[in-house]
């Protein structure tokens, strides 16, 4: 998801018109380079992955549809589709695209522990109703580059959250990244 800001600058650029000053480009740029230490970090730990190549062209296929998701979103609603209309149209149509796929896999929906389910709801609640509702709800009058950009703040709170909650403590290139993050959306939004 790194690569998210530049797919959304790109798309922006292209389609609507929408320019980066100099600033804007450096930061992006800079917030870009801490989300590749941190990734850079986060491979070398090991994990023993079987296909890296098919995970990495995942993650950018799924960077250029996020991006596709926070621009739409934004048009949308900017032409006049409210919040709640439009969360209940792509949330509707995620849930119609997503359910077949347990039984199309051969996975069973039901006969897990009670707190399996109760873990898919609180991700249901936090993430979707709150996370992308506000997302969503922001695009409207948030340059998507900007919003986009704000999402590089998730391995770094995800960070955090693991040292407070797991007592797993990010290593120094992790919190390198972090910071260097911080400092290119900084740079970023001072431009703003």
């Amino acid at each position: 998801m790194t690569t998210n800001p530049i797919w959304v600058g790109l798309f922006s650029w292209w389609w609507y018109g929408e320019k980066l000053s100099l600033q804007g480009i450096i930061g992006v740029a800079v917030a870009l380079c801490g989300g590749l230490i941190m990734a850079i970090a986060d491979s070398a730990q090991g994990g023993g992955y079987s296909n890296p190549i098919l995970g990495d062209i995942l993650a950018l296929i799924g960077a250029v549809m996020s991006s596709l998701y926070i621009i739409f979103g934004s048009q949308a609603q900017r032409r006049g589709l409210d919040t709640g209309n439009y969360v209940a149209i792509s949330y509707s149509t995620a849930a119609f695209c997503l359910l077949p796929l347990p039984f199309l896999f051969g996975a069973s929906y039901f006969g897990y522990e009670g707190k399996v389910y109760l873990y898919i709801c609180l991700m249901a609640v936090m993430s979707q109703v709150i996370g992308h509702t506000s997302l969503n709800w922001s695009v409207r009058w948030i340059s998507p580059t900007v919003i986009s950009l704000s999402l590089l703040f998730e391995p770094v709170v995800a960070s955090l959250t693991a040292a407070i909650v797991f007592q797993e403590i990010p290593s120094t290139d992790l919190l390198l990244g972090g910071l260097v993050i911080l400092w290119g959306i900084g740079v970023f939004i001072n431009e703003q």
